[in-house]
């Protein structure tokens, strides 16, 4: 189907569809389809039709999925117009950092703030930062490869130093105790903070 023919059923299914909910009668498609392509097709012909178009649960012409067949490359055609310049790599950068000052900090004081509009902060802190709200706090959905490693080498750190044995006072010898006991013999853990404690 050619561009022209594409858009013009579409601006036709469209028009029967004054209420925009993306589905028309099946006598209104049928109808649509012969006059466009001036054409009238038999009843077994509009059947077998049929039979590839589809339909909701009431048996009405779901067009917009008909037509998405006919455009699959549509979308990834280049767009004409000025280029998408406010997610940039800039501003990017400068929204990490408010966030990662203020993890309070909302999406309309961002915009505000950088003088970019609201859409395009919450295009980055949602899509290409990965943040997402909880408590009222942006964090990352998930661990990056550098909060990954940073975990790593602080676990190695404290095992290095859980298995010193130089006689230090702040070095912990673990164990199992006689029975079966988890042992620690002075305060390294009491001094360990493993989350928020406020």
């Amino acid at each position: 189907m050619f561009q022209r023919d594409f858009l013009a059923l579409l601006g036709m299914f469209k028009k029967i569809d004054n209420l925009g909910t993306d589905v028309i009668s099946q006598e209104e498609f049928r109808a649509a389809i012969e006059s466009r392509f001036n054409m009238e097709l038999t009843n077994s012909q509009f059947e077998s039709f049929l039979d590839r178009v589809p339909l909701d649960e009431e048996g009405n012409v779901m067009y917009t999925r008909f037509m998405q067949q006919f455009d699959a490359n549509l979308d990834d055609e280049p767009k004409s117009g000025r280029p998408k310049t406010s997610t940039n790599e800039e501003n990017t950068t400068r929204v990490d950092e408010l966030i990662r000052c203020d993890r309070m900090m909302k999406i309309r004081e961002i915009a505000l703030k950088l003088k970019i509009p609201k859409s395009t902060v919450h295009e980055i802190v949602h899509d290409t930062l990965g943040y997402r709200k909880v408590s009222a706090r942006w964090v990352p959905k998930m661990l990056t490869e550098g909060h990954k490693l940073q975990r790593v080498e602080i676990s190695q750190r404290l095992l290095q130093r859980c298995q010193q044995d130089n006689g230090d006072e702040d070095t912990t010898h673990i164990g199992v105790g006689p029975g079966g006991d988890f042992q620690a013999n002075n305060n390294f853990f009491d001094n360990l903070i493993t989350g928020d404690e406020t």
